[in-house]
């Protein structure tokens, strides 16, 4: 906890120094989250072809579901760590109601949907993991979550699309491939 005790104040040390620092902190820890998934969508939809599309949002919203949806609610309920905020009982930039700290769902679901992009387009998704970083770092500074909240979401949201491409997408594409060794109409 020393760790993010002392990163925490670090970072937090960059709050109340200047309003336009300040009104980017807080634009990126609430609201940047909508921009970006509304970019993907974008992205996506123009991309190539159909196959491509299609592809890219069943993998996109099975990480996002997957790693947002399942495994950050499970440890949430399994850690309910408390916010730095309310730890520290400083006023609440971002109100989160009685929602735990660990791990950051926002970051997550930002790194699921950037690790998406890495089988399609990987400048895209080197982008979208540094704006999502961007985020994290912001949900930081604001007294949402502590460092740790948000690397484990990262490895968390990251690790899920390859998991994912692996074990389930891969798998489908091989197994609807036609065999050349096929004795079909022998």
């Amino acid at each position: 906890m020393s760790f993010d005790i002392y990163v925490f104040q670090l970072l937090g040390s960059l709050a109340d120094k200047n309003w336009i620092l300040d009104a980017l902190f807080i634009f990126f820890a609430k609201y940047a989250v909508y921009f970006l998934f509304l970019l993907a969508i974008f992205i996506g939809w123009r991309m190539d072809n159909w196959r491509k599309k299609i592809y890219f949002f069943l993998l996109s919203l099975t990480s996002l579901i997957v790693s947002r949806g399942i495994v950050v609610e499970i440890l949430k309920y399994a850690f309910q760590r408390q916010r730095p905020a309310d730890y520290f009982q400083l006023e609440e930039v971002i109100v989160h109601g009685s929602s735990f700290a660990f791990p950051s769902g926002h970051t997550a679901f930002l790194f699921a949907l950037s690790f998406s992009f890495w089988f399609f387009n990987k400048k895209w998704a080197w982008t979208f993991a540094g704006l999502s970083l961007l985020v994290g770092l912001s949900r930081i500074v604001t007294g949402a979550h502590w460092p740790t909240d948000i690397i484990f979401a990262i490895l968390i949201g990251a690790i899920t699309p390859f998991v994912l491409e692996i074990f389930f997408f891969n798998k489908a594409k091989k197994e609807k491939s036609p065999s050349v060794n096929s004795t079909e109409g022998d």
